[in-house]
């Protein structure tokens, strides 16, 4: 009994080493299979680079690259989620070359795996709604909002390539060719900061190429107008790009941008009006869930010459007129949420000073009708639940305290003080 027990177990594991990557034993699987996934926690997601010929590339050549965690449970199987990162934007020869050593530039410097967050994390109390469906996150490379078509390089591209659209559709076609991912029911378009600028422009082509899936698109931080930014005597230079109206034209080009096609044929003139979402919404045909703080750090300080130093350090006048600039900025931001989005769409709106700082640990705005209260990710799901049942009154949470009075962590007011 013991020779033969003993000549069982060798053929076993003999046939577990020859099927390396095959679900023997879950117990066993663990221990003994697939040294690539050694190291690996429950969370984390491999790299898959595009090939090496890809068009889809890095500013710098490399091949771009994503993060694929397939659905874990049967229903979610062919419900997805796109999530574009964020990371700026270059439109000079040296702010592109500042990223060609790091991962917003390059391929060379990506994780070989991560832990997704936001609405592609597999992380049940971060993203209670979806973390079971099948989930991309696409790494941010090409400094472009997403929006870049240029597969070769040029001396008006500074020698480099701005491909990020093109991307998109690479990691789209491996994904067609290697996954289930033609019968998708459902996909979400979801992107934070310059990934949520990019969701905008590229929720209508992923409509276009699953037309029998329902697609809706859910930027985080991600709803930008044109930057009118603040003259008073404490501005501080903008750290990020020139988002004012007079710049656009020369980043569309500069880019060759993709936008949105239904937003293009109504812009047939000045496509690059629809790189932001307060031009573009109203021509986009894709239903939108937004999670955007009633004023956007960022967008106030990177854009919009906001000091980012403790505004306690200035004197009493230009704190008031620091404060006054950023009231009315909150009142342009909030009548631009309310008369662009459509009447299905959704939105998380919190009086916060703070980016992409959304999580399941704040900020939070109780629901008036019910007294319940959410975080961005519970409020996401609340309205995609009620718009897939046909709700044509999205599901709305925003605060009207006034300034700075939402339920923010402390540590993103401190700037303020």
């Amino acid at each position: 009994l013991a020779q033969a027990f003993k000549l069982k177990w060798r053929q076993s594991l003999q046939l577990l080493k020859s099927s390396c990557g095959i679900v023997m034993s879950r117990i066993l699987l663990v221990g003994l299979c697939c040294r690539h996934l050694v190291g690996l926690r429950a969370t984390d997601v491999p790299l898959t680079l595009l090939a090496a010929g890809s068009p889809g590339k890095c500013m710098d050549g490399t091949p771009g690259g994503y993060y694929f965690a397939k659905a874990t449970s049967p229903d979610s199987s062919n419900k997805w989620v796109f999530d574009l990162e964020g990371g700026g934007e270059c439109v000079t020869k040296s702010s592109c070359e500042l990223h060609l050593s790091t991962s917003l530039g390059s391929s060379k410097y990506f994780r070989s795996s991560t832990r997704t967050q936001y609405l592609s994390s597999g992380d049940s109390a971060e993203n209670p709604y979806a973390f079971t469906w099948n989930r991309v996150f696409i790494k941010y490379c090409s400094q472009d909002l997403w929006s870049g078509t240029r597969t070769n390089r040029s001396d008006q591209t500074f020698g480099l390539y701005f491909a990020g659209h093109v991307i998109i559709q690479e990691v789209f076609q491996a994904l067609l060719a290697d996954t289930n991912l033609k019968w998708a029911s459902d996909v979400v378009v979801t992107g934070e900061s310059a990934g949520g600028i990019g969701s905008w422009m590229n929720a209508g082509w992923f409509r276009q190429r699953l037309p029998q899936a329902q697609t809706v698109v859910a930027p985080i931080a991600g709803f930008y107008a044109y930057a009118f930014p603040y003259t008073g005597p404490s501005a501080g230079p903008a750290g990020l790009a020139d988002f004012s109206a007079d710049a656009w034209q020369r980043y569309y080009d500069m880019w060759q941008s993709h936008v949105d096609d239904d937003c293009r044929n109504d812009f047939p003139e000045t496509p690059w009006h629809c790189m932001l979402s307060n031009n573009s919404r109203k021509s986009i045909k894709v239903p939108a869930f937004v999670v955007e703080a009633q004023t956007d750090k960022v967008q106030l300080e990177a854009h919009d010459n906001i000091p980012s130093k403790p505004w306690s350090t200035y004197s009493q006048a230009a704190q008031a007129d620091i404060r006054a600039y950023i009231q009315r900025w909150q009142h342009n931001m909030t009548s631009n949420i309310h008369s662009r989005l459509q009447a299905s769409d959704g939105y998380f709106f919190p009086a916060c000073y703070i980016h992409t700082d959304f999580s399941q640990n704040g900020p939070f705005i109780a629901d008036p009708a019910s007294g319940e209260t959410y975080s961005y990710s519970e409020a996401f799901g609340k309205w995609h639940r009620g718009f897939k049942a046909g709700d044509q009154h999205g599901f709305r949470l925003e605060d009207s305290c006034g300034l700075f009075c939402g339920k923010c962590s402390s540590d993103t007011m401190a700037v303020v003080v």
